[in-house]
């Protein structure tokens, strides 16, 4: 039987954190632009595949500055639904408590996560 999701979950967790850094490294504005919104619209698929690399996706969001008001919107959204998805996780003992695993983050990335988002 053939599983798809299974696929894309496994290759997702597989290219998650490089691809969050390439993101970074992008300096035309229109390719970022392009990019940042080609990636959100793919996150959603796989909420397992970001879950390893949560802090790689909240550097990813954090560290591009001024995007266009709705793709800043678009990056709340996903940070809040993943905020909510690893809180129901941490409930079950699958990961840490949210105030605990947010802790983890380098300080500089959880004051700017709080302003922005």
């Amino acid at each position: 039987m053939f599983a798809p999701q299974i696929l894309i979950d496994a290759d997702l967790q597989a290219i998650m954190k490089q691809w969050c850094i390439s993101l970074i490294m992008l300096k035309d504005p229109k390719e970022k632009e392009s990019a940042f919104r080609g990636f959100c619209a793919v996150l959603p698929i796989s909420i397992k595949a970001v879950t390893n690399n949560f802090p790689f996706l909240c550097s990813c969001f954090s560290k591009y500055k001024q995007p266009p008001a709705d793709l800043e919107q678009q990056f709340g959204r996903i940070l809040s639904e993943f905020k909510q998805y690893l809180i129901a996780q941490s409930a079950t003992g699958a990961v840490p408590r949210w105030e605990l695993y947010i802790k983890t983050f380098p300080e500089t990335l959880r004051q700017d996560l709080a302003q922005r988002f």
